[in-house]
């Protein structure tokens, strides 16, 4: 299981497998959610992108 660390500036690593598995971008919105002792990331959709499952 991948792993990160938190560096002083409270900022965090994203590991380079699960930026290309899910195709993250820089500057991409990211939710975040906590869960008692966990937290959740998940990327932010645009509109365009919402839409094109529509479509």
């Amino acid at each position: 299981m991948p792993t990160v660390t938190i560096f002083p500036e409270f900022q965090v690593a994203i590991p380079r497998a699960m930026i290309d598995a899910l195709a993250l971008k820089p500057s991409q919105k990211l939710q975040l959610v906590q869960f008692k002792n966990r937290i959740e990331l998940t990327p932010i959709e645009t509109m365009q992108e919402t839409q094109s499952f529509v479509n």
